[in-house]
């Protein structure tokens, strides 16, 4: 490892005072505006905006940047550089193009060619703002854009034809510079595309195609991430991963393509930390010479973690060649590579289970891998357990299935052996293809016939898996009947009538009413009918409609609803006779009760004896002529004492009680006594008063 680093510093010097010789520092500051543009050179000293109005710019001499000073460019500059002259960045550079406006840093020859002019030198460690980099075309240099130890952004920008690397960065193991690439194409440079010496990048969503080395040559120290990057047609390796630094984070590469290169990922990271291993994940990697190449090296080292890969139709799909490494090669597609699936030439066995390797055969596996059983020098690759398809299954839930009809399709039963289903796409043979996350689909046939419904299934690892049922529609010409359950009698509080709806084809879709011509409703969201309007004539009309759209007619007309909520009313109680109740009189009760509704059932007299709890029931009749309801108290001995009460009902069941606010109606049987003994009782009396009185006057 330190023999690898001394390697590299001494190649990063000899590289660095090759370019520096070849600068010229003028310490003249030069500006001159003509017709043909705007030449410049010299020292940069105070923050300045090179402008459209003046371009195109000419580089005559290098330009440097002086620390705490920013050079802004506008959107549409075109700036030219004389042969060998530099664009040297010790401040901040801001390029700030557009989409409509781009900015062209290119040579001023005529006839333009890799290499004539130097490069864009964002250099040495700075507190300054980051460089940007916007909508910019570098071209024809020796390196694009060249940055030391800096921090630069560059959106949507060409480097193309440059001699040596498109974009170099030279990061410290101990500072690391935040280095973002996006959106850009970075092409047909002599050299590496992007090269990278350290950490702290994020390089996603270019494309990296057509370079004379690597697509990507990584030195990695830190950190980073290379994403959704299309990497084709590079000379070497279109990601080329090493390491000889101290290393402070994780490399990802994932959601990756790399077609068409001599490598499409090669790994030579020689720590075998599992923690600190490259991921590489999501990758689509085809049509290169070798998909993978683990190791190979100087170093023979070739840690990472391999998953969710598609490595397919390259020469050979993987080829494990280290010494010393952390490898994981699990849940990956590999299959349908020319020569062999995966070569492995390291002694120790590798474990790559878990892969889907384009079929189940175990002997047809096995004949794809090169290793241990090909050459006994070699390890073993245990590809056993192995990823197999998915198995698509699903039901119809429906005993038959009508036109206009909502039928549901469930792939519930349908499973993958390895991670979860992503997708389900139903094609219902008519014309209608529907892709859904969930198993579970409802679909709606117009035309009675037959149908074939196939599923196909789609896993994590993209793997599909399909299958087909057939399906007979039918049509549905049939109404449904509906049928009510009112008892037909009065009701005395408010009563719901419960409708009940039957089809034997499509089944019902909803029964719906309406009370004495009120408003529709729906039973399913507004329950059945509540009937809550006194009287004998309520009406409801109801109907039911079935899946397939068929209306029950006529309606169901159902009239003499009857409710009556109200208690009879009971008059004034009258007595016969109205005063002293003898001992040999019946007492005659009369009243008069009504009720405007349903009408009085019956009337009742109540009473008891002496404060007795036992009350004596005698029903009243009506008498037609009086137009009151009368029933007559039996014959009580004297001083008995006779308290009554009137209950009546009315044909719905409501009760009225009148008992004189609980005091109840009363009398009292009088004594009654013979005329001759009261006769003589009275004239002894008188013969006595006056012969007192006259007693008295002698006296």
């Amino acid at each position: 490892m330190l023999k690898k680093a001394f390697i590299r510093v001494i190649v990063i010097t000899f590289v660095s005072t090759v370019l520096l010789v070849g600068m010229n520092f003028d310490a003249a500051k030069a500006v001159n505006y003509d017709a043909l543009g705007t030449t410049v050179g010299g020292y940069i000293s105070e923050n300045t905006t090179w402008t459209l109005e003046r371009s195109p710019y000419i580089v005559f001499s290098d330009i440097i940047v002086e620390k705490g000073v920013v050079l802004t460019i506008e959107a549409g500059v075109l700036v030219k550089f004389n042969n060998g002259t530099n664009l040297v960045v010790d401040g901040t550079l801001l390029v700030k193009g557009t989409k409509e406006l781009p900015i062209i840093f290119t040579s001023s020859s005529t006839s333009p060619k890799p290499g004539d002019w130097g490069r864009i030198y964002l250099r040495g460690k700075t507190t300054d703002p980051k460089n940007e980099i916007t909508y910019a075309t570098i071209q024809y240099a020796t390196f694009g854009l060249f940055s030391e130890y800096r921090s630069f952004e560059l959106y949507n920008s060409n480097v193309t034809n440059c001699c040596n690397n498109g974009i170099s960065v030279i990061n410290s193991d101990d500072q690391q510079a935040s280095i973002i690439i996006v959106g850009c194409i970075i092409s047909e440079n002599n050299g590496s595309g992007i090269g990278l010496f350290g950490g702290g990048f994020n390089i996603t969503g270019n494309i990296i195609a057509y370079n004379g080395n690597y697509g990507i040559d990584l030195d990695v120290a830190g950190p980073g991430v290379i994403a959704d990057n299309k990497i084709t047609f590079n000379q070497r390796s279109g990601v080329h991963i090493s390491n000889c630094m101290i290393y402070r984070g994780r490399l990802e590469v994932i959601n990756n393509i790399a077609m068409g290169n001599d490598v499409g990922i090669q790994t030579e990271f020689i720590l075998t930390d599992p923690f600190l291993a490259p991921l590489i994940v999501g990758n689509i990697i085809q049509n290169n010479s070798i998909g993978i190449l683990i190791g190979g090296g100087f170093f023979r080292g070739g840690s990472a973690i391999i998953t969710r890969n598609d490595i397919i139709e390259n020469n050979v799909g993987v080829l494990s060649d280290y010494d010393s490494a952390y490898v994981e090669i699990r849940g990956n597609k590999i299959y349908e590579n020319a020569e062999y699936d995966l070569v492995h030439k390291s002694k120790a066995d590798i474990n790559a289970t878990y892969n889907w390797w384009g079929t189940t055969n175990e002997t047809l596996i096995a004949h794809r891998i090169y290793d241990y059983y090909d050459d006994w020098n070699y390890g073993k690759v245990l590809f056993k357990p192995y990823i197999i398809p998915p198995k698509a299954d699903f039901t119809i839930q429906t005993a038959n299935s009508y036109v206009h009809v909502p039928i549901t399709f469930d792939a519930s039963a349908s499973v993958a052996s390895y991670g979860s289903i992503t997708s389900y796409t139903w094609n219902f043979g008519d014309g209608n293809v529907t892709t859904i996350t969930s198993p579970i689909i409802q679909h709606v046939y117009t035309i009675p016939r037959t149908y074939n419904v196939t599923l196909i299934i789609l896993d994590e690892l993209g793997l599909t898996n399909s299958t087909f049922k057939t399906l007979f529609v039918l049509q549905d010409n049939v109404v449904p009947f509906s049928f009510d359950d009112y008892d037909g009698l009065w009701h005395n509080v408010d009563f719901l009538i419960k409708l009940t709806a039957v089809d034997y084809e499509s089944g019902v879709a909803e029964t719906y009413y309406r009370i004495n011509n009120g408003p529709v409703k729906a039973v399913s969201t507004d329950g059945h009918p509540l009937i809550t309007t006194e009287g004998a004539n309520n009406t409801l009309e109801y109907w039911s409609v079935d899946k397939a759209g068929n209306e029950e007619n006529p309606h169901k007309l159902l009239t003499g609803i009857k409710l009556d909520k109200t208690s009879p009313e009971i008059g004034t109680l009258l007595r016969i006779p109205e005063g002293d109740v003898k001992p040999n009189q019946t007492a005659k009760i009369l009243v008069n009760v009504t009720d405007s509704l349903s009408g009085i059932k019956n009337v009742t007299l109540l009473y008891s004896l002496n404060i007795s709890t036992i009350w004596i029931d005698l029903p009243m009749t009506f008498n037609s002529a009086i137009r009151l309801y009368e029933a007559a108290i039996q014959v009580q001995h004297a001083n008995v004492l006779v308290e009554y009460k009137i209950i009546a009902y009315d044909n719905a069941g409501n009760i009225k009680v009148e008992d004189n606010n609980g005091q109840y109606y009363t009398y009292t049987v009088i004594p009654e006594f013979p005329s001759t003994p009261i006769l003589a009782l009275l004239m002894l009396t008188a013969l006595t008063v006056i012969t007192l009185l006259k007693v008295k006057r002698i006296s």
